[in-house]
């Protein structure tokens, strides 16, 4: 079953026991599930697994997939709705 999860940007979240930080969200390249080359808006994810070893530090926007614990999530949003406040990333369990 699906899952999806909200992370806002300055924030850490977990995900099956691993950390994912979510933070500079701007407006960059980034590579699509496809490998397509997309422009819009971007975050970068940093990914620490459980016993705390980096993964790397992605960034990505909508339609790019990333592998987080096992499982793929893909990104079905990055969004700052209001520019006075942290914007978010929004994922989903392959």
């Amino acid at each position: 079953m699906a899952r999806e999860l909200r992370i806002e940007e300055t924030t850490v979240a977990d995900i099956d026991g691993w950390r994912v930080t979510a933070g500079n969200l701007m407006r960059d390249r980034f590579t699509r599930a496809d490998g397509s080359s997309a422009e819009g808006p971007t975050i970068e994810l940093g990914l620490y697994d459980d016993a705390g070893e980096a993964h790397g530090e992605p960034t990505v926007g909508v339609g790019s997939v990333v592998r987080i614990a096992g499982v793929d999530w893909e990104i079905v949003a990055v969004e700052r709705p209001d520019p006075s406040d942290n914007g978010y990333v929004t994922l989903r369990s392959a």
